[in-house]
């Protein structure tokens, strides 16, 4: 099954983590990726006459206008929800900062483990990845950053406490919500270049 080491990088072991940019990156991270679909109907859309319901004097009653009004029982909503695509911004720069100071985080709690490149290519089923997890004294919910593998995301995808995601798909939410990580090698020098590269 190949062994998994520990991972010992000087480039993140020197880096102090920076909270406000973890912050920011992991709040619009959420966002961005929430789905708003509450819709509520607007007066033009709710069904009805737009008839005056009584004439405006003689009735001793309040006047009034159409049925379809928002103060009348069932009229539209004034500025009710509606489906929307939120998009925040945030600067790279940032971006890469909050991903050097999650990974460096995760180093300096022992979580970053290196897993060779054949014991990646040798997992074709749910119970292979259980077996190697329990054998390594993995626990809690995992992540396994590797190059394009289709046969272990399929033989981890039965396992709801098991992501597994290409170098390039890294983000710091699933960085920091992971009680360990394994890195391919390949994948974890990609990742490397990804934060320190100018």
């Amino acid at each position: 099954m190949g062994n998994v080491t520990k991972i010992t990088d000087e480039r993140f072991a020197a880096v102090s983590p920076n909270p406000f940019h973890i912050y920011d990156a992991v709040r619009i991270q959420r966002v961005n990726s929430t789905r708003f679909c509450a819709n509520t109907k607007t007066k033009a859309q709710v069904s009805g006459s737009g008839a005056k319901l009584f004439k405006q004097k003689g009735t001793g009653r309040a006047r009034q206008g159409e049925s379809r009004n928002p103060h009348m029982e069932g009229g539209g909503v004034v500025f009710g929800p509606h489906p929307r695509r939120p998009h925040m911004r945030i600067n790279r720069r940032v971006v890469k900062s909050a991903l050097v100071s999650a990974l460096a985080y995760q180093l300096s709690q022992g979580a970053l483990y290196l897993l060779e490149d054949e014991a990646v290519n040798s997992f074709t089923k749910t119970k292979q990845v259980r077996q190697f997890m329990d054998a390594s004294e993995l626990w809690g919910s995992g992540l396994v950053v590797t190059d394009a593998d289709v046969s272990l995301d399929l033989a981890s995808r039965n396992l709801k406490w098991l992501k597994v995601v290409g170098a390039e798909k890294v983000n710091v939410a699933d960085v920091l919500s992971s009680d360990f990580i394994l890195f391919s090698p390949s994948a974890w020098e990609q990742v490397g270049r990804r934060c320190f590269s100018a």
